[in-house]
């Protein structure tokens, strides 16, 4: 466990990923936003859903 500022947390379940991937924005899973409707700019946004995170990385490493 890590002591944290206000509260103790722990992790049942740690990886390392590793070499990133582009398979996500070949197969259209990766969402651009461009925010700017309000007058100035919000910034740009990147969203993927949960299910396709792990295709971002081409390796992962179990630590715990």
């Amino acid at each position: 466990m890590i002591k944290m500022p206000t509260a103790w947390v722990s992790f049942s379940k740690v990886q390392q990923k590793a070499s990133s991937s582009f398979k996500p924005f070949h197969d259209g899973k990766i969402y651009i936003d461009f925010d700017a409707r309000t007058g100035h700019n919000h910034g740009t946004k990147f969203r993927i859903k949960s299910k396709d995170i792990p295709m971002l990385y081409a390796e992962t490493i179990k630590v715990v």
